[in-house]
């Protein structure tokens, strides 16, 4: 009890005291522009080859590892869907963006992506730590709005 009474004082702090000293920025980051998308040079339907382009109507279709479907922020094989939470490009055509994936099991998982664009038609992707495959350009994805809105229609 006697420390009790020796401690009786009023204890004051300013606003801030106690707040710890933070970076604003990762060293990491520095110089570099997050994304929440893909980039454009990756927008669209990719194939292993002409044969699984002509072959399915929706990614579903396709056997595991033979297409991909990036679409904004959306990156989906015939497994897994993923969205993007942070993604970084490069000065050259290159990204890499973290992932967020929900597989078609219903497991969710996070995940690294990289992309290269290998000139007109050729993307190169690394799903995390898998070997580099190569993809073609199969077509353009089609957003629900393009495919409601026929041509010459009036948007109210």
């Amino acid at each position: 009890m006697v420390l009790a009474t020796g401690f009786a004082g009023a204890a004051y702090a300013g606003k801030g005291d106690r707040a710890p000293s933070v970076q604003r920025s990762s060293p990491l980051l520095e110089g570099r522009i997050l994304e929440v998308r893909l980039a454009d040079f990756a927008q669209g339907i990719w194939t292993v080859d002409r044969q699984t382009c002509d072959g399915f109507t929706t990614i579903e279709e396709a056997k595991n590892g033979s297409a991909i479907t990036i679409f904004r922020s959306l990156y989906e094989t015939p497994s897994q869907i993923c969205m993007v939470y942070g993604a970084e490009q490069g000065k050259s055509r290159a990204q890499r963006a973290a992932l967020n994936c929900t597989q078609n099991s219903g497991g969710t998982m996070l995940g690294l992506l990289t992309l290269r664009k290998r000139g007109s038609s050729v993307l190169l992707v690394e799903d995390g730590e898998r070997p580099q495959q190569s993809y073609r350009f199969c077509r353009p994805v089609v957003s629900v709005l393009e495919q409601v809105m026929a041509p010459g229609q009036r948007q109210d």
